[in-house]
């Protein structure tokens, strides 16, 4: 993860339909994600999930 990461997360988490907010921590290496969707939990997971894939990332992806 590099200093500009960040940001490129956060942009891809906000483009999915329904994120309302997202806050991205470099030292942590997470992201926090608020939403309003009516889809169910587990394809909105899917989507934002996807959206970080179509930026680079693949390995350590997880919904805690």
């Amino acid at each position: 993860m590099t200093k500009r990461c960040p940001a490129r997360v956060k942009t891809a988490l906000e483009s999915v339909p329904g994120v309302r907010n997202v806050m991205v921590s470099f030292e942590k290496k997470s992201a926090q994600v608020t939403y309003t969707s009516n889809k169910p939990e587990q394809q909105l997971l899917a989507q934002m999930i996807n959206a970080l894939k179509q930026i680079g990332f693949s390995r350590n992806l997880s919904a805690q």
